[in-house]
């Protein structure tokens, strides 16, 4: 009989390409992230090998994504991305990496971005309210004499 930790265990994969099982995280586990995740909802289209897949986002970040997605085999596997942030413009296309799968689906990491791809991903969370670097606001402050 499997134990209620194992049930709620997810998969993790490390820097040095090994999967583990996790627990599953709880909701103060995301205080400890780099970057605040933002909640969206738009479609993705991810391409694994010859396999294609029509997904939808979850959480977003300037480096990652939470894909709605069953194919929780897909842990510590590279795929491609292509996202539209904002229609009409043209799709993002990206390469991530799996690093962890829940129940609610997958985790990806974006790897291999480009300085445009990133000015891109950043311009979209801050216009958002978060990232690493907001824009700087000058109200409230006082003129410098």
């Amino acid at each position: 009989m499997e134990s209620k930790d194992k049930r709620s265990a997810s998969l993790h994969v490390d820097a040095r390409g090994r999967t583990t099982r996790m627990p599953e995280p709880n909701r103060r586990s995301s205080e400890r992230r780099r970057v605040p995740r933002i909640k969206v909802d738009f479609p993705v289209t991810v391409n694994w090998g010859r396999k294609q897949y029509k997904w939808r986002a979850e959480e977003f970040s300037e480096y990652g994504i939470l894909l709605v997605a069953p194919q929780k085999e897909l842990v510590g596997q590279e795929i491609s991305i292509q996202l539209t942030l904002e229609p009409p413009d043209t799709p993002l296309a990206l390469q991530g990496m799996v690093v962890y799968s829940i129940a609610a689906g997958l985790g990806v990491r974006f790897k291999n971005v480009s300085p445009q791809q990133q000015a891109i991903l950043t311009h979209y969370v801050q216009e958002r309210g978060i990232g690493i670097a907001k824009p700087s606001s000058t109200k409230g402050k006082q003129p410098s004499a």
